[in-house]
């Protein structure tokens, strides 16, 4: 259970950080400014893809954070891996250039098809159809919305207690593209956007996708929950105070 806790916190670092101080946008255009893209030759047996995150009205996004998921490949496989980074890309005030760095991110994948989680300051995108070809370049276009954000109160199975140190999360998605039969939400712990209740027991998730989210709450040697919720752009949900299930 240590392991899973320091994976679920590897996630909290790679999806979280960062985001609330993001930048929001550069300059807008229907393509790609070729001077930023980054190719390196294509590895063989690989395909290329360009992620271009817009927002406000087809602006380039920077300072967002993703997370790119493989949706042919069990979480079992050895060769299964997400690929996150927390803040992409920066944008030069004094020019009102983008940066190089990160800025559209290029990445040399197996053929397949992947998701993407993306989320920025108040603004996200979720995607599930990148296809990607040997040998082939595929730019993705991931116009961002305005996301909706939850908070709440978590309490002890026991005793009804606000309990501090929750773990809250988002898993990218049941069962990664597989079975959902075998997806188990005290193991699924890599996430899209993840917390840790305060000492009054109170947790806040921004920049949710819009439409139905599931949110896990594991407290080890206490309890856990799931919960389905409806998230609506722009908006901050109150919950109900979620009280554990004993472990």
């Amino acid at each position: 259970m240590a392991g899973l806790l320091r994976r679920a916190m590897v996630a909290c670092v790679a999806a979280g950080a960062g985001l609330a101080s993001a930048g929001c946008n550069g300059g807008g255009s229907d393509h790609i400014d070729e001077k930023w893209v980054v190719r390196e030759p294509m590895p063989k047996n690989m395909g290329r893809l360009v992620l271009d995150a817009r927002r406000d009205g087809d602006k380039f996004a920077y300072g967002y954070g993703y997370v790119l998921i493989p949706m042919d490949v069990s979480p079992s496989d050895p060769e299964y891996k997400v690929l996150m980074e927390p803040n992409v890309g920066t944008w030069d005030r004094r020019s009102g250039e983008p940066a190089p760095r990160g800025i559209p991110p290029v990445f040399y994948l197996r053929p397949g098809r992947y998701g993407v989680d993306i989320f920025g300051a108040g603004a996200c995108f979720r995607g599930r159809d990148i296809v990607v070809k040997q040998g082939e370049e595929t730019v993705y276009r991931a116009p961002m919305d305005p996301g909706g954000s939850i908070e709440g109160v978590v309490l002890g199975p026991a005793t009804g207690t606000p309990v501090p140190g929750v773990i809250v999360w988002r898993p990218l998605d049941r069962g990664y593209g597989q079975d959902a039969k075998d997806w188990d939400p005290k193991t699924s712990y890599e996430a899209s956007r993840i917390c840790r209740t305060t000492e009054e027991g109170y947790y806040y998730i921004p920049d949710l996708p819009p439409g139905e989210n599931v949110i896990v709450y594991y407290a080890p040697n206490v309890g856990w929950m799931e919960k389905k919720v409806n998230v609506v752009d722009g908006r901050k949900l109150q919950l109900n105070p979620v009280r554990l299930n004993p472990q």
